[in-house]
């Protein structure tokens, strides 16, 4: 059952209303290029990073994993209320059967200590991961948010947030405390990179596909650096500099510009052109 304050619409087409936060900044293509912040800060917690290295074909699918989490979100946000349900039990069922020892002491976890992925903690982490960094694209490439609008966006969020799982006790109580929850994540022990988790980074953003050489990732990145926030790079090692923080934003004012131009075509995701007109005709 769902428990949230957020103003949610119980009309079969869909848990959101064209006229909700998560329909405006959901519907934006721009997010996208946010997937692999958002993959990265999932990484960053060891016990998530084993359970990927250990249940998950990550070598020969090196995105798999962030394309259905992609899919299963977008579902629950535009998908008719059936589909959205029944996405969210698709990810329970999943994560009920991926459960191991981690194999290597990271951070705060020693070594054998125990995960599950059905683990309402974890699951708060990768939500956590996703509402930050759709925030982050948003404002970056597409307009500012109002603190209003975060506020209503979080607020919003919680409702797919329970239906993947996490208590309401554990989510936090608004958008300023889920700010600080996401920083002392990212600045504690509670994050950081051991052998398997830089295994897996290693493998997502160089995915080593057939006549695709090393130095055409590059771009991407150099993108993802720029976006990660600065306590994940330092713990990852990345160098940065002034003179690599100057390109980055350069690269934002262009991506911003020429996504301005594009056709709502290009800059709304299929997913909700076609809720847009599953609520409009009334079926």
């Amino acid at each position: 059952m769902i428990h949230t304050n957020a103003p949610l619409s119980p009309d079969p087409r869909g848990l959101y209303p064209p006229d909700s936060l998560t329909w405006r900044i959901n519907r934006e293509s721009a997010l996208l290029l946010g997937g692999l912040r958002a993959l990265t800060m999932q990484i960053a917690h060891p016990l998530v990073a084993q359970g990927v290295y250990d249940h998950s074909r990550f070598r020969e699918e090196p995105l798999g994993r962030l394309l259905r989490t992609l899919v299963r979100m977008l579902t629950i946000g535009f998908g008719t209320r059936a589909e959205a349900i029944q996405a969210a039990a698709m990810v329970r069922a999943v994560h009920g059967r991926v459960q191991g020892r981690l194999g290597e002491a990271v951070g705060a976890y020693p070594l054998h200590h125990p995960y599950r992925a059905d683990d309402p903690q974890l699951m708060c982490w990768v939500y956590a991961t996703l509402i930050d960094s759709s925030i982050v694209m948003y404002e970056l490439l597409v307009r500012p948010l109002s603190p209003g609008d975060k506020e209503a966006y979080f607020q919003e969020s919680k409702c797919w947030a329970q239906l993947l799982g996490v208590p309401e006790t554990l989510l936090p109580p608004d958008y300023s405390a889920f700010r600080t929850y996401v920083q002392e994540m990212l600045a504690g022990e509670q994050t950081g990179f051991g052998t398997v988790g830089r295994d897996v980074m290693d493998s997502v953003f160089f995915p080593g596909l057939r006549f695709v050489p090393r130095w055409a990732y590059a771009p991407t990145r150099f993108l993802t650096n720029g976006l990660l926030p600065a306590d994940l790079r330092r713990k990852l090692g990345f160098q940065w500099s002034p003179f690599r923080e100057r390109g980055f934003r350069l690269l934002l004012r262009l991506l911003k510009f020429a996504y301005r131009l594009s056709p709502p075509l290009l800059r709304h995701l299929p997913q909700a052109r076609r809720a847009a007109r599953r609520w409009k005709n009334g079926t």
